[in-house]
Protein backbone atom coordinates (compact mmCIF):
# COMPACT_ATOMS: atom_id res chain seq x y z
CA UNK A 1 0.00 0.00 0.00
CA UNK A 2 2.84 2.42 0.81
CA UNK A 3 4.13 2.19 -2.81
CA UNK A 4 0.74 2.41 -4.58
CA UNK A 5 1.77 5.78 -6.05
CA UNK A 6 4.35 4.02 -8.22
CA UNK A 7 1.57 3.06 -10.64
CA UNK A 8 1.30 6.76 -11.53
CA UNK A 9 4.93 7.73 -10.91
CA UNK A 10 6.29 5.49 -13.67
CA UNK A 11 5.58 5.55 -17.40
CA UNK A 12 5.66 2.20 -19.15
CA UNK A 13 6.77 2.23 -22.78
CA UNK A 14 9.38 -0.08 -24.22
CA UNK A 15 11.18 0.75 -21.00
CA UNK A 16 10.03 1.94 -17.59
CA UNK A 17 10.94 5.44 -16.49
CA UNK A 18 9.66 8.01 -14.05
CA UNK A 19 7.06 10.24 -15.72
CA UNK A 20 6.50 13.96 -15.30
CA UNK A 21 4.10 13.59 -12.37
CA UNK A 22 6.50 11.19 -10.68
CA UNK A 23 9.39 13.59 -11.16
CA UNK A 24 7.43 16.51 -9.76
CA UNK A 25 5.64 14.80 -6.85
CA UNK A 26 6.97 11.24 -6.36
CA UNK A 27 5.17 8.00 -5.57
CA UNK A 28 4.99 8.73 -1.85
CA UNK A 29 2.86 11.86 -2.23
CA UNK A 30 0.88 10.42 -5.16
CA UNK A 31 0.16 7.24 -3.21
CA UNK A 32 -0.92 9.08 -0.09
CA UNK A 33 -3.41 11.09 -2.14
CA UNK A 34 -4.78 7.95 -3.85
CA UNK A 35 -5.26 6.17 -0.53
CA UNK A 36 -6.80 9.24 1.14
CA UNK A 37 -9.35 9.62 -1.68
CA UNK A 38 -10.35 5.94 -1.58
CA UNK A 39 -10.40 5.79 2.22
CA UNK A 40 -12.82 8.72 2.40
CA UNK A 41 -15.21 6.77 0.18
CA UNK A 42 -15.18 3.91 2.69
CA UNK A 43 -15.99 6.08 5.71
CA UNK A 44 -12.66 5.40 7.43
CA UNK A 45 -12.42 7.50 10.59
CA UNK A 46 -10.22 10.60 10.53
CA UNK A 47 -7.71 9.37 13.13
CA UNK A 48 -7.04 6.09 11.30
CA UNK A 49 -6.78 7.89 7.96
CA UNK A 50 -4.24 10.35 9.38
CA UNK A 51 -2.13 7.49 10.72
CA UNK A 52 -2.35 5.60 7.42
CA UNK A 53 -1.40 8.75 5.50
CA UNK A 54 1.56 9.32 7.80
CA UNK A 55 2.80 5.74 7.33
CA UNK A 56 2.76 6.20 3.55
CA UNK A 57 4.48 9.61 3.69
CA UNK A 58 7.12 8.34 6.15
CA UNK A 59 7.94 4.97 4.57
CA UNK A 60 11.34 6.15 3.24
CA UNK A 61 12.36 6.87 6.82
CA UNK A 62 14.36 10.07 6.52
CA UNK A 63 14.11 13.33 4.60
CA UNK A 64 17.43 12.64 2.86
CA UNK A 65 15.93 9.42 1.42
CA UNK A 66 12.86 11.23 0.09
CA UNK A 67 10.47 10.99 3.02
CA UNK A 68 8.26 14.10 3.32
CA UNK A 69 7.85 13.13 6.99
CA UNK A 70 9.94 10.92 9.26
CA UNK A 71 8.16 8.09 11.15
CA UNK A 72 6.50 9.40 14.31
CA UNK A 73 4.95 6.24 15.78
CA UNK A 74 5.88 2.57 15.98
CA UNK A 75 3.67 1.34 13.12
CA UNK A 76 5.24 3.90 10.78
CA UNK A 77 8.71 2.75 11.83
CA UNK A 78 7.69 -0.85 11.15
CA UNK A 79 6.50 0.03 7.62
CA UNK A 80 9.81 1.81 7.00
CA UNK A 81 11.87 -1.17 8.15
CA UNK A 82 9.67 -3.65 6.25
CA UNK A 83 10.21 -1.61 3.08
CA UNK A 84 13.96 -1.51 3.76
CA UNK A 85 14.13 -5.28 4.30
CA UNK A 86 12.10 -5.91 1.14
CA UNK A 87 14.54 -3.77 -0.87
CA UNK A 88 17.55 -5.55 0.64
CA UNK A 89 16.04 -9.00 0.00
CA UNK A 90 15.31 -8.05 -3.62
CA UNK A 91 18.87 -6.80 -4.03
CA UNK A 92 20.21 -10.04 -2.55
CA UNK A 93 18.06 -12.11 -4.94
CA UNK A 94 19.33 -10.12 -7.96
CA UNK A 95 22.95 -10.61 -6.89
CA UNK A 96 22.36 -14.30 -6.21
CA UNK A 97 20.74 -14.74 -9.64
CA UNK A 98 23.65 -13.02 -11.40
CA UNK A 99 26.33 -15.20 -9.79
Amino acid sequence: LHDVGKIIEFEVTTSIKIGEEGMLRGHTVIGEELVREKAKQTGLDTHTLRKLSHMILAHHGEHEYGAPKEPMFVEAVLVYYADEMDAKASQFERIKKDT
